[in-house]
């Protein structure tokens, strides 16, 4: 009897024991799985999490004399400076290219001018006006009238021509006389310059001429 009794309480200690366990199993999953205490029962100690402090970035004072304002106004300003710098070198830039263009208007007509030149200068060579046979005809005659005279007469004579004139005419002369009448107005030191052209357009006559010899 006594090992029956034994038994018996063995027993109900057991199952006292399995449903205590049970019964902290199912509170620890309700807990684990809601958050909150079976049977609305309330903790005597509380955890309370702190939350993560967010630092704000301090809010930017506006109005004249702040800090943000004066960063404003010093943009603005940059951006005025920058864009007025900009129209500038636009308009630089506009005045370079009308430049140019000038020069290369001004240099088309330097080289046509100095073509024209060129031109005048080569008729100002030649300013021995080119003479026809008629012309060549005339000119003998008077060369021959003239080589008649004395060298003092015929070189005042000579000297009123022109210097062209003057010049074809002994260039149609003898040798001889021509040398005799430039002789004569060299004696005279007003005259002797004017001579000096006279005898160079000779030269030119003869040179246009192939270097033929007119003289008789």
């Amino acid at each position: 009897m006594a090992d029956k009794s034994m038994a018996r309480s063995m027993a109900l200690v057991v199952f006292i024991s399995s449903s205590v366990s049970a019964f902290c199993v199912g509170a620890l999953t309700f807990t684990l799985i809601t958050g909150e205490l079976p049977f609305g029962m309330v903790p005597h100690f509380r955890v309370t999490v702190k939350k993560k402090a967010v630092i704000s970035k301090p809010a930017l004072e506006k109005g004249p004399g702040t800090s943000a304002r004066i960063d404003e106004d010093f943009l603005e300003s940059f951006y005025k400076e920058l864009t007025a710098e900009r129209e500038k070198i636009a308009e630089e830039r506009k005045k370079l290219v009308a430049s140019q263009k000038i020069a290369e208007e001004i240099k088309k007509e330097a080289f046509k001018m100095q073509e024209q030149m060129r031109q005048v200068q080569d008729k100002v060579n030649g300013l021995l006006v080119f003479m026809d046979n008629k012309e060549i005809s005339n000119v003998k005659k008077m060369s021959g009238i003239i080589s008649g005279l004395d060298s003092a007469t015929a070189a005042k004579m000579l000297m009123e021509y022109d210097d062209n004139m003057a010049a074809r005419v002994l260039y149609f002369m003898n040798q001889k006389k021509s040398s005799e009448i430039i002789g004569q107005v060299m004696q005279d030191p007003k005259q002797m310059l004017r001579m000096s052209t006279i005898t160079k357009k000779m030269q030119t006559l003869s040179e246009q001429a192939g270097g033929e010899n007119n003289n008789e």
